[in-house]
């Protein structure tokens, strides 16, 4: 503990300061009395500002449900299009020309299909603010389709069967299909971190902030509610960073590891 004359530190079982020689002994019960209350404010905030979090991404996600309730059955086909057609057009077109039109080495088609979803996965944050959960769904849909239909033109224009034939073809397949969801999701999570450099002020909800603020009240009181947001916007910007790796190195490996091997 600190002493409250010269705020040198002193142990706790102590009843005079060593370096002022004053009395703390009456003044101990009133300091480790307030060290409690502002460990209970401390907690008392943090649960207050989980609760913020949480209604204010309930409020998104009402508001997102009336967006796309007034757009009606156009605009989910107009997102739709944006955000799963159009990725699995481009995908396919490049590996027509990639792989059909002019034979290019199959580790350039693989980075391309890397590259493609990103700005996809990108806008559906930067643009939308859409949840987790969206990004997943739809890097599965359009890792699935690319394949899909990359397997059935190579089983048209070299007359092989469409349908991998073992278990080898079935993981290559299934590979590919992985990098191609894992890089929608780089983009999602390379959106949110760009958002939280540039707009610091915005404020976070979500699974990585739910779980930003359960590491930081875990790290005990941060002493002030400004300190408090500065940590949890601190371990949140970490942990969109990991993820973002994480997904980035996850779809390099997979996307790659066929080609090498």
């Amino acid at each position: 503990m600190l002493c409250p004359f010269c705020a040198e530190e002193v142990k706790d079982e102590a009843i005079v300061c060593k370096h002022c020689t004053r009395d703390i002994g009456i003044l101990k019960p009133i300091l480790q009395k307030n060290e409690e209350l502002e460990k209970k404010v401390w907690e008392l905030q943090a649960e207050l500002d989980a609760l913020k979090g949480k209604f204010g991404y309930q409020e998104a996600e009402s508001a997102i449900r009336q967006q796309a309730g007034s757009t009606g059955a156009i605009g989910w086909l107009i997102y739709l299009s944006a955000f799963v057609v159009l990725p699995v057009l481009i995908l396919l077109l490049a590996h027509y020309l990639m792989t059909v039109r002019f034979d290019v080495n199959v580790l350039f088609l693989r980075i391309v299909s890397m590259l493609v979803p990103l700005p996809f996965g990108f806008a559906l944050y930067w643009k939308y603010r859409a949840p987790f959960l969206a990004p997943v769904l739809m890097g599965a849909v359009v890792g699935v389709a690319a394949v899909a239909g990359m397997l059935t033109v190579i089983g048209l224009v070299d007359r092989v069967p469409i349908v991998p034939q073992d278990q080898r073809e079935w993981q290559e397949a299934l590979e590919y299909a992985l990098s191609i969801a894992l890089a929608v999701l780089t983009g999602y999570m390379l959106a949110r971190i760009v958002q939280r450099i540039f707009h610091t002020g915005t404020k976070s909800s979500g699974i990585v902030n739910s779980i930003a603020r359960e590491i930081a009240s875990l790290m005990g009181p941060a002493g002030n509610e400004q300190g408090l947001k500065a940590r949890i916007a601190s371990i949140e910007q970490m942990l969109n960073s990991a993820v973002t790796v994480a997904t980035t190195l996850g779809s390099i490996y997979a996307g790659v590891k066929g080609v090498l091997n």
